[in-house]
């Protein structure tokens, strides 16, 4: 498959293997989703300037107060109905 292929898919298939797809798109390949044999969707590479990760780590660190134990039960379990 050369870079700048044009790939034609019914919807049915990319719905099942939508990530082989996407990467056929970001590959440079034009990827054409058709609906009863018409097509109706054509997938391509966004060109942008920015391509790298923005995701920040450790942000919110230290920003939360756990109060109490988060593995106990949220109430008595007298009153739980099932164990009566």
């Amino acid at each position: 498959m050369n870079r700048g292929e044009e790939i034609s898919a019914n919807l049915g298939q990319v719905k099942e293997q939508l990530s082989s797809y996407v990467s056929k798109a970001e590959a440079g390949h034009r990827v054409l989703v058709c609906k009863r044999n018409v097509h109706v969707v054509e997938m391509v590479r966004v060109e942008s300037g920015e391509t790298s990760n923005r995701t920040q780590l450790n942000v919110l660190a230290g920003s939360v107060t756990v109060l109490g134990d988060l593995l106990a039960p949220a109430i008595p379990e007298s009153d739980w109905e099932m164990l009566q």
